[in-house]
């Protein structure tokens, strides 16, 4: 770990940054100090951004972050720190809210229970083993837990890394907000499908039809009351018995929507590369 403390800068990483951003300003990067890498994506996508990344990248080592979380100065090293310590592939940060604190079950190293790609390391090898991301989750959610589910089934060794956490400051625009998929069971209008197609083309994939609809069960009635209701017992109880009974076929329709959506998406394969 001696050889972590003499790093020098851009001698031994690399920074690429992928620029989705409207209008594009070339001029906001002058000021850095480092010696950025930046790629100019005119299509905004984000598996297709991170898939960019990781092919123009030449290390051994890809760490992955993104424009609406904070990292302390040492967050790198901290990911660092835990693969090597560990002999793992992937060291899995831990995300919370900006102004909260970190949730007491995730403190601590652990089997990695989930993969978030804004805040992880990752060995090249991983990506050689299993390919990249999943571009039919394009513009909707999952598809960083369909290649950590992937990498999983492959054998790869996680290791959640409480160290190396990540402020979510919660942006209000932007990204997945922007296209219309902040949450995966909730649909942006009523005549959405849910959840989010691509939700069921995961859980359809790896778990069956059968399992789906079990899931299906248990998450779409909570799903009905807004978010920032769902950890109030009456919001939630209404939610769960008297909404999805009185609005039944609306929910029926937006499940169906989404059903169909997925099988198509299943019918075309994956569109990893």
């Amino acid at each position: 770990m001696h050889d972590l403390e003499i790093c020098k800068p851009n001698q031994n990483f690399e920074v690429i940054v992928i620029d989705q951003s409207s209008p594009y300003r070339p001029d906001f990067y002058l000021d850095f100090k480092l010696k950025l890498k930046v790629i100019r994506q005119d299509e905004p996508g984000l598996w297709k951004a991170r898939n960019r990344g990781v092919v123009e990248s030449r290390a051994a080592w890809i760490a992955f972050s993104e424009d609406d979380v904070r990292v302390k100065e040492d967050w790198l090293l901290h990911h660092l720190a835990c693969v090597f310590h560990f002999g793992v592939e992937i060291s899995a940060g831990i995300f919370f809210p900006e102004g909260t604190t970190m949730p007491v079950h995730r403190s601590n190293y652990r089997w990695a229970e989930q993969f978030a790609s804004g805040n992880a390391l990752v060995n090249r090898s991983v990506f050689e083993r299993v390919g990249l991301f999943d571009l039919q989750f394009e513009r909707m959610r999952m598809g960083d837990g369909e290649f950590g589910l992937r990498a999983y089934l492959a054998g790869v060794k996680s290791i959640s890394n409480p160290k190396a956490y990540a402020l979510d400051v919660k942006a209000p625009v932007g990204g997945l907000r922007q296209m219309g998929s902040w949450d995966g069971f909730r649909p942006t209008n009523w005549f959405g499908p849910r959840p989010i197609p691509s939700v069921l083309y995961l859980t359809r994939r790896y778990f069956g039809n059968k399992l789906s609809i079990l899931d299906l069960l248990v998450k779409v009635p909570p799903s009905i009351i807004p978010f920032r209701f769902k950890r109030r017992p009456v919001f939630a109880f209404a939610g769960k018995f008297f909404l999805s009974t009185l609005i039944f076929p609306l929910i029926l329709f937006q499940v169906f929507q989404s059903w169909r959506k997925a099988s198509k998406m299943i019918e075309e394969g994956p569109k990893i590369f």
